[in-house]
């Protein structure tokens, strides 16, 4: 019988077996240690059966009756299970022997781990079962609240909004009003006649002929062509640019009122004020002259009633009276 289930001996009282006995166990102790530090698990730990089980195969661990003197005599005892009965009132070890060669727990003390070697590893599998991906609920795309574009106005005035056409020329009859900064461009090879007046003054450029026969108000005059003036040019407050390749004609009877503007005549431009026209240069107006100043009429350059005019440029104009503008 194993020597764990063997009956109990009795002990040596004297203190010096005690000692003896303390320092076995002490030896022991450290006997299993060292073979066992070097596992990977410590099968003699409670918690091992948590990664270990016990693969007994044909070991023999119970038999009713006495115990055998070897695993040998003990197979066909082992050989049919140990029926357990839950009624009797007789200890189960009283009637059964446990471990009957010691296979398991040892016939001395030597051999009371003996059942580590039947300790084998568990085959754990693992399953992993990742989280639910978390999908964000859709946020609604907003509707982009319609932006109000304006139609956009032109400045652009065309030559069929204010004149008509007979195949060669276009003619201003009527009186017109023309919102203020407004642009009107003659374009070249071609001709515009005014007999009547313009207001508020626009802005022009022109690289055509104007012919003037009524009265022309004028904001801003880019000539490139020609003007030729029959009656009265007026600009007040605003600006005469008489550009490279640009006539102004004053013919006679012709009046150009030039206050509190400005006039330039450039490298290239010319200005012919024929007899019987006069310029009004006044209002402290700018009269800037560096090209061609053909003067056979008036220049009056104002006074201290309607305000003097200033005159400058490479070839200053000679003014040839001071008078205002009837």
């Amino acid at each position: 019988m194993a020597y764990a289930f063997s009956s109990i001996k009795k002990k040596n009282l004297y203190q010096s077996d005690y000692i003896a006995e303390r320092k076995a166990k002490l030896v022991r102790s450290r006997m299993l240690y060292n073979n066992f530090r070097t596992s990977i698990t410590n099968n003699t730990e409670l918690s091992s059966g948590l990664y270990n089980k016990m693969y007994l195969g044909n070991a023999c661990t119970l038999i009713e009756g006495n115990p055998c003197t070897s695993q040998e005599s003990c197979v066909t005892n082992c050989a049919a299970p140990v029926p357990i009965n839950y009624e009797i009132t007789v200890p189960f070890y009283a009637t059964n022997t446990i471990d009957p060669n010691g296979i398991l727990f040892g016939n001395t003390r030597c051999g009371f781990n003996n059942f580590i070697k039947f300790a084998v590893g568990k085959k754990t599998t693992f399953t992993f079962t990742p989280p639910p991906t978390f999908t964000p609920p859709l946020t609604p795309t907003p509707t982009p609240t319609p932006t109000f574009t304006p139609t956009p106005v032109s400045n652009t005035i065309l030559l069929s909004d204010i004149a008509v056409f007979d195949g060669t020329k276009w003619f201003i009859y009527n009186d017109f009003t023309i919102n203020n900064n407004k642009t009107l461009t003659i374009p070249n090879n071609t001709i515009l006649y005014s007999d009547t007046t313009i207001d508020p003054p626009p802005t022009i450029i022109n690289y055509g002929t104007i012919i003037n026969n009524g009265t022309f108000e004028i904001y801003a005059l880019y000539n490139y062509g020609t003007l030729t003036n029959n009656n009265i040019v007026i600009c007040n407050g605003g600006v005469i640019f008489n550009n490279n390749g640009g006539i102004i004609n004053n013919n006679n009877g012709g009046n150009i009122n030039l206050g509190g503007g400005e006039f330039y005549n450039y490298l290239g431009g010319e200005v012919n004020n024929h007899l019987g026209a006069t310029i009004y240069n006044y209002g402290g107006n700018y009269f800037t002259n560096n090209a061609t100043f053909n003067n056979s009429g008036r220049f009056e350059n104002g006074n201290s009633i309607c305000g003097f005019g200033r005159l400058r440029g490479t070839n200053p104009v000679i003014p040839t009276g001071n008078s205002c503008p009837p």
